[in-house]
């Protein structure tokens, strides 16, 4: 997976060549720096509120697919990032958008250059991609979004879902899964 990305930077042309990785908190962390490493260029944190220690800018709170008690709020170290710097913002997700935009704040306050965002999948029934290209009145609808899946290309068949589903809610407890899945046909 990281040859994926690492082939695909290769292929910029000189000027548009990232010169850092931003890896959103947490799974852009196992991602980013093999790929950093790869192009011998920085990996930046991207880090949920306050976890990183030194000076942090901190972004805006941002809500996520699932609900929680609070919006979150990401933070990059002050001085992680310079105006010379042409960033890719990497993830595992891109779900509704919500780190992402909160990345690219973050990367345009430190007046760095996003060059693209990349995540490994991306959720389109929750418009991830369309609410970074509206967000801040338009200002990321030209930054460049690379996915390397989608849900879509995953087919509905795949994930072993039943066609017809009456039961209440879609949670089965753990001590019923062998019993539906052998009811459904899915085994």
């Amino acid at each position: 997976m990281i040859d994926v990305f690492v082939d695909n930077y290769n292929s910029f042309p000189a000027h548009k060549k990232p010169t850092a990785i931003v890896g959103c908190d947490a799974r852009g962390f196992v991602l980013g720096p093999p790929i950093a490493m790869a192009l011998k260029i920085k990996f930046v944190l991207l880090r949920k509120d306050q976890k990183s220690p030194g000076v942090l800018v901190e972004g805006t709170g941002y809500t996520k697919e699932y609900a929680e008690a609070h919006d979150d709020k990401m933070c990059l170290r002050l001085g992680s990032l310079t105006p010379n710097d042409r960033v890719v913002i990497i993830d595992d997700l891109l779900a509704t958008g919500g780190t992402a935009i909160a990345g690219m704040q973050l990367v345009k306050a430190l007046g760095a250059t996003i060059s693209e965002f990349a995540a490994i999948i991306a959720l389109e029934g929750l418009d991830g991609i369309g609410k970074i290209r509206q967000a801040d009145g338009g200002k990321y609808k030209d930054v460049p979004i690379f996915t390397v899946f989608t849900d879509a290309m995953v087919g509905n068949g795949t994930p072993g879902d039943p066609p017809i589903w009456n039961l209440k809610g879609r949670m089965v407890p753990l001590a019923d899964a062998a019993k539906v899945q052998a009811e459904h046909k899915l085994i």
